[in-house]
């Protein structure tokens, strides 16, 4: 009775159930594993010749307790039958033996992405942003790496993905890199990915491409500014774009800020114009004082 009460103190319902972040024991090594982010992984230590190890065995509910159960007893036993007969376990976190219960597939690349964005996309105010996640991994990753498991994509895979736009499109390439590097990171960290991400050291590999010169817009010089707004003021055509242009230059707004403003943002008796957080990059208000004109 005693070695029951030490083994599978967890519950199926009581998994499902978990909402508290923390580490749930089930008994011989296992443990159930609750991020604050509410993703839940589960977790195998096990001591093998006096020295511990910790296996990741993969996302709830992709992996169950039973299933999760049936790899952390496969791999205890198969570490220390290795470690008896003279292998001793490696240092990374990668199992010796990799097992996969029937009905069980492997998490693939877009499986992974699809769990990370569901987090992901709730930090992202503006959605233009969020369907440009989408549809860089559905134009560029996907149709190469998309249905493989996220476990075993080599840099040489990523390499792969990015060779094509890393010159002509390379800002765009910049950016798909960075997601893949965010989709293997948290991959990582819930339990489907044992190894370091594969899009280490993807950039030197590729090279830099070198920067075309660049001409900027010339700047009117700042005496010449009253000069420019009273020959505008005796043109014809379009006087709310050129009011609008007139309170850009005696603002130093943002165009969007100027096209977006609305009159309640407007002290006209305090001479402040308040722009609210909602419309800032960095999602803080900005005060802004006017002038008599």
């Amino acid at each position: 009775m005693a070695g029951l009460r030490t083994q599978n103190r967890l519950t199926a319902l009581a998994v499902e159930n978990q909402r508290r972040p923390g580490i749930y024991a089930d008994g011989a090594g296992l443990s159930l594993v609750v991020t604050d982010a509410g993703v839940k992984r589960w977790e195998l230590r096990v001591s093998v010749g006096g020295r511990r190890r910790q296996l990741g065995l993969g996302l709830y509910p992709n992996v169950s307790l039973e299933n999760a159960r049936h790899n952390a007893r496969r791999n205890a036993l198969e570490l220390r039958q290795q470690h008896r007969y003279g292998a001793r376990p490696s240092s990374g976190r990668r199992p010796l033996l990799q097992v996969e219960p029937p009905g069980i597939q492997p998490v693939t690349f877009h499986q992974a992405f699809d769990s990370y964005f569901e987090m992901k996309a709730q930090q992202l105010s503006n959605p233009k942003h969020a369907a440009q996640w989408q549809s860089t991994m559905e134009a560029f990753v996907f149709p190469s790496i998309g249905k493989r498991p996220i476990a075993d994509i080599t840099a040489a895979e990523v390499i792969d993905v990015l060779k094509p736009i890393w010159n002509d499109k390379p800002e765009t390439a910049k950016r798909v890199l960075q997601r893949m590097r965010a989709v293997f990171e948290a991959a990582i960290v819930r339990g489907d990915r044992q190894t370091a991400a594969p899009t280490t050291g993807v950039k030197t590999v590729l090279g830099t491409r070198p920067r075309a010169s660049q001409r900027h817009h010339a700047a009117l010089p700042y005496s010449e500014v009253p000069s420019f707004i009273r020959h505008r003021h005796r043109q014809t055509g379009l006087p709310t774009t050129w009011l609008a242009f007139e309170l850009l230059i005696l603002t130093a707004a943002r165009s969007n800020e100027i096209r977006s403003a609305t009159w309640d943002e407007f002290d006209l008796v305090g001479a402040l114009w308040t722009i609210p957080a909602i419309r800032m990059k960095a999602r803080d208000p900005h005060v802004v004082p006017l002038s008599d004109r």
